[in-house]
C-alpha cells in the first residue's frame, strides 16, 4: 500500500466511528479502532523509509530527528483539533440543559461527560435524562471530530497522491 492509500484506510476507520451509538458496545468501537490502527501502522514504516532512503548516511541522525519531530507536532496538533471539536460538540448539545441545573453542577456538566455521569449516579434515576443527553452530546461531538479527522486524512491522501515526488532518487551511500 502506498502512503496515500494508508490515509484512506485511516479515513475509512474514522468514518466507521461516526456510526457508533450509545448501544454500540465494545466490539462496535473495537472494529473502527482496528481499521484506524492498521492504517496508522501501515503508514508509519513507509514514511520513515521514504525519509531515510532519500538522505545521505551522514545525515540520517538529522533525518530521523526531523521525522520524529514531525510526528510529535502532527500528533499534538491533531489532538488539539480533535479535542476542540469534541468539546464544542459536547458543549453545544448539553448547553440547553444547563439553566435547569443547580449552579454548582453547571460547570462540571458543561465540560465533562465523566462529571455528568458522576453527578447522575449521585442524583439517582431522576438524572437519567441528563445523562442520556450528555451521552448523545458526547457521541455527536465524537462524530463531528471523526468527520473532521477523516477529511484531514483524505486531503493528506490527495496531497500525497498528486503532489508527492515519484520514486526516491539514488543517494550516494557511505556504508
Amino acid at each position: 500500500m502506498s502512503r496515500d492509500e494508508n490515509r484512506v484506510v485511516i479515513a475509512a476507520g474514522l468514518g466507521m466511528m461516526t456510526r457508533l451509538t450509545p448501544s454500540s458496545g465494545y466490539l462496535g468501537v473495537l472494529i473502527p479502532l482496528f481499521v484506524i490502527s492498521a492504517g496508522l501502522g501501515l503508514a508509519a514504516a513507509p514514511a520513515t523509509t521514504a525519509i531515510m532512503t532519500d538522505t545521505a548516511v551522514d545525515t540520517h541522525g538529522v533525518a530521523a530527528g526531523v521525522n520524529d519531530a514531525a510526528r510529535e507536532i502532527g500528533a499534538a496538533v491533531g489532538i488539539a483539533v480533535a479535542g476542540t471539536v469534541l468539546a464544542a460538540g459536547y458543549h453545544s448539545a448539553i448547553a440547553p440543559a444547563l439553566p435547569r441545573l443547580p449552579e454548582p453542577a453547571r460547570t462540571p456538566v458543561s465540560h465533562s461527560l465523566a462529571a455528568t455521569t458522576e453527578l447522575a449516579h449521585q442524583a439517582g434515576p431522576r438524572a437519567q435524562p441528563l445523562l442520556d443527553l450528555a451521552r448523545t452530546g458526547f457521541l455527536d461531538g465524537m462524530h463531528h471530530t471523526t468527520l473532521v479527522l477523516a477529511a484531514i486524512s483524505l486531503v493528506a491522501a490527495a496531497a500525497l497522491a498528486f503532489g508527492a515526488a515519484g520514486r526516491p532518487r539514488k543517494v550516494d551511500r557511505q556504508d
